[in-house]
């Protein structure tokens, strides 16, 4: 029991230590118009295949403001492991760090968001972001 203990302490130690330099590089969202119909459901996994490349456009930011936004999100995420809610995903948002991590999100026009596909109560800005960046979402 004391060598766990002291695995947990060793490991909380190098999260702690290197989380402050990690940082929000890059965010990529992969969008349609969010009252697009489709037949069935689009999940996150089959996003960028069933509308195909022709179909979904393409946001870059790297607008630090807007960076910090979007790390605000990720800090206040309330996961809700209780829902098992299948979203009808109209953006898929890629995340990436600086220290190589990647994270999804996808959310649909109701603001339902899926990260790295736990389901999450979205109502904290994420939403917005994109309808401010990605013309033709709304």
């Amino acid at each position: 029991m004391t060598s766990n203990f002291f695995v947990v302490m060793i490991l909380t130690f190098f999260l702690l230590s290197t989380n402050d330099s990690i940082e929000l590089k890059k965010v990529k969202i992969n969008f349609v118009n969010k009252d697009i119909e489709t037949p069935y459901n689009v999940s996150c996994s089959n996003f960028e295949s069933f509308f195909g490349n022709n179909e979904f456009k393409e946001k870059v930011i790297l607008n630090h403001d807007e960076l910090n936004k979007v790390m605000n999100f990720i800090n206040n995420v309330k996961k809700d492991s209780s829902l098992k809610k299948e979203i009808d995903v109209r953006a898929k948002i890629y995340l990436y760090y600086s220290n190589g991590k990647q994270t999804t999100i996808c959310i649909d026009k109701f603001d339902n968001a899926v990260l790295d596909n736990k389901y999450v109560v979205s109502k904290s800005g994420l939403y917005s972001i994109v309808i401010r960046n990605c013309e033709g979402f709304k």
